[in-house]
């Protein structure tokens, strides 16, 4: 969900229940496996909600029923006409990011998440001991199911910096106007977490809400980490809805590995709602920010609320 300024201004704290627990076996005391945290968390995440999922089939939040797909095109020509497209996110250069949705999603770690406080930062701890990375949690406003887990230094930056350099020359060919250059000033991963988000958990926003910026002036990427099995009836992952200027829903757009969905400052957008997976889904978002000194006053505003605790100047780029 998102206010008008970007999408995690107002934030709200998950209580989960406790998923360290153990089980006893012939040969002792074992943690939970992934499969069990899984089902722990999604029974955390609809905590107080009655609702069974023959209503949500009802109301029509997590079938696709034929919905419409987007016509998005791919390349920096297409993100230069229409503000959205499709490029390029090799395995090779996902490979740090694909490390870093592990150790996010690691039950242990992820427990500590659900228990900070919105905007807390976290160290994620890898097993066996060794550095840790450091991230801040925000939670989306009006869900309990899904949190962008923001780099909170320079090195938990690090990850996203190889796809980052990759999708940087066809930014810079769509973007419009005197932007200077643009950087990369946040990363952050963005974990839906089972059974999905209802209708009314998430809304369309843009990421870059600032009036003075103009169009192909901001960009954000979202690359696929782990798309998740759904359960029967429930159709794919769910993947990202577009919606025009004036707020008609133009359609939905399916996540593939291999590709980044990449879209200017002023796209309408959220997370696609459909309940029924069985694992979290995890994306990387890159958010770029132009680097021309009146452009970037605007940006930095829409960072300051996005991601306080840390994020890259231009002069540190």
């Amino acid at each position: 969900a998102a206010p008008a300024a970007g999408p995690h201004a107002e934030q709200a704290r998950v209580e989960c229940a406790d998923t360290s627990g153990s089980s006893s076996t012939s040969g002792g005391d074992s943690a939970l496996g992934n499969d069990d945290v899984w089902g722990l968390l999604a029974g955390c995440a609809t905590q107080d909600d009655d609702s069974s999922q023959e209503e949500d089939i009802a109301d029509g939040e997590d079938v696709l029923c034929g919905a419409l797909e987007a016509p998005v095109g791919a390349g920096s020509v297409a993100l230069a006409a229409t503000g959205v497209a499709i490029l390029p996110a090799p395995e090779s250069l996902r490979a740090p990011l694909h490390a870093l949705a592990d150790l996010a999603l690691n039950p242990q770690n992820m427990k500590k998440l659900l228990s900070a406080e919105s905007g807390e930062a976290v160290l994620l701890q890898p097993d066996g001991g060794g550095p840790g990375t450091l991230v801040r949690a925000h939670f989306s406003k009006g869900s309990y199911t899904l949190l962008w887990l923001y780099a909170g230094d320079a090195a938990a930056l690090q990850p996203f910096e190889p796809l980052a350099k990759e999708l940087l020359p066809s930014l810079r060919a769509a973007a419009a106007g005197d932007v200077g250059d643009l950087v990369l000033a946040a990363g952050s991963l963005v974990v839906l977490l089972p059974p999905g988000a209802r209708s009314r958990e998430v809304f369309a926003h843009r990421d870059w809400d600032i009036p003075s910026l103009p169009p192909r002036s901001c960009f954000t990427a979202l690359a696929p980490l782990r798309l998740p099995n759904t359960l029967e009836g429930r159709g794919p992952p769910p993947g990202l809805e577009l919606y025009a200027e004036d707020g008609d829903f133009e359609g939905r757009v399916g996540y593939a590995l291999g590709e980044a969905m990449v879209f200017d400052n002023r796209k309408l957008h959220r997370t696609e709602p459909r309940r029924g997976i069985k694992e979290p889904r995890a994306l990387a978002s890159l958010s770029f920010a132009p680097t021309n000194a009146t452009l970037w006053k605007a940006a930095e505003v829409v960072l300051r609320m996005q991601t306080p605790g840390f994020y890259r100047r231009p002069l540190e780029a």
